[in-house]
């Protein structure tokens, strides 16, 4: 699902762009994961109460992703796949 920054009103770090997904998926924010690579990511999957899963390339403000404290730290995006307790959600076209 792609939630754009023309979709809501507030932009990262504010919850909102996450909680619209946890809205339209039917999920509470507990179940869903956000992935990013910055400091605005991981707060605004804390502040919505997704898990958090920050990855060590991509633009942070040249500040290591760890020093935001999301829930995981991953080196590549494949090292996701080993974590449980979050669902799969297969959309419809």
């Amino acid at each position: 699902m792609v939630i754009g920054g023309d979709d809501v009103q507030n932009k990262k770090p504010h919850p909102e762009p996450l909680l619209r997904v946890a809205e339209k998926l039917g999920l509470a924010p507990a179940e869903l994961l956000f992935v990013g690579d910055s400091r605005n990511d991981v707060m605004a999957a804390k502040a919505a109460g997704f898990g958090s899963v920050g990855l060590t390339y991509g633009y942070n403000y040249g500040e290591p992703i760890a020093l935001s404290e999301p829930d995981y730290v991953f080196d590549q995006f494949n090292e996701l796949y080993p974590l449980s307790g979050y669902r799969t959600v297969k959309l419809r076209n």
